[in-house]
């Protein structure tokens, strides 16, 4: 969808139901149409995503109300509540970075670990984008700190950020 497709569809969606996990449905795959910041809500200030599922999902309502099915074309909102998902859904696309509004967007339930303070689960993030679209968008890398390039090209080993001999000089940020 182009741009002024996506200002001239524009709606106020209102409130959707959210994504309700589990084993038996522990995915949800669709378009990213809007993220919202900073919600009020029972555990404090959430921020989530809108995404227009693809295929069906378990999703909830209200909170005393049982998860049903949202059907393709649905709305459904993904609250990142969760630690571990609130981390994966900022890293995970190629290129780096959150989903963009406009892009398919899959989150499943990959499990639960015990931690520390109890049990908590885990999450995978997938964003379908073209890492060659975005090598072409983004800027050219820049150099890290860690010592001080060669300008002849030399290939001898420099201490870096993640220790003794993680890069060659004149090969920065690679």
């Amino acid at each position: 969808m182009s741009f002024r497709d996506r200002v001239n569809s524009a709606e106020d969606l209102g409130p959707v139901p959210w994504w309700e996990p589990s084993e038996k449905a522990p995915a949800i795959i669709g378009e990213l149409i809007e993220y919202r910041r900073d919600i009020p809500t029972q555990y404090g200030n959430l921020d989530g995503a809108v995404i227009r599922l693809d295929e069906r999902a378990a999703v909830r309502e209200a909170r005393k109300e049982q998860p049903r099915w949202g059907e393709p074309g649905e709305y459904a909102a993904v609250w990142l509540k969760e630690t571990v998902l609130r981390r994966e859904w900022r890293k995970p696309a190629p290129g780096g970075g959150e989903a963009l509004v406009g892009e398919t967007v899959g989150v499943k339930l990959t499990g639960v670990r015990e931690g520390a303070s109890g049990p908590y689960r885990t999450f995978k993030v997938f964003v379908d984008r073209d890492p060659a679209a975005v090598a072409m968008s983004s800027p050219a890398p820049t150099p890290r700190s860690g010592g001080s390039e060669r300008l002849d090209g030399g290939s001898e080993r420099l201490p870096g950020p993640d220790g003794p001999g993680d890069r060659a000089r004149g090969h920065a940020g690679l």
